[in-house]
């Protein structure tokens, strides 16, 4: 049987984008009074579970992305740490431009 991971990285591009912006969708709309992720807060440190949820990810798949150095992460007394902030920039920051956005990037570095 396939895991989520399998599934999710033999999708091509177009098919994944949606589901990355569903992931940064839920993490901008965390707020307190939903009971199914933590309530978190600006700044809030979060436990490699809370960052799991967060993610939408499996414990194990957290830690595989720490021991690549793939995932923002502090560690202090043997204790992984993350911050709310940099794993939503991090999202983020993995958007892939669309050929559109591609063109458009390429006509205008042309009119320089």
């Amino acid at each position: 049987m396939a895991t989520e991971e399998q599934i999710l990285f033999s999708l091509p591009l177009s098919r994944m984008e949606p589901i990355f912006k569903g992931w940064i969708r839920d993490v901008l709309n965390t707020t307190v009074g939903n009971t199914n992720t933590p309530a978190i807060t600006k700044d809030q440190f979060l436990t490699i579970k809370e960052a799991a949820t967060l993610l939408k990810l499996a414990v194990p798949t957290i830690y595989s992305m720490v021991s690549r150095r793939a995932i923002p992460y502090m560690k202090r007394s043997q204790r992984l740490y993350f911050s709310r902030d940099e794993l939503t920039k991090w999202l983020i920051d993995g958007k892939r431009s669309t050929i559109e956005e591609i063109k458009v990037d390429a006509l205008k570095s042309l009119e320089r």
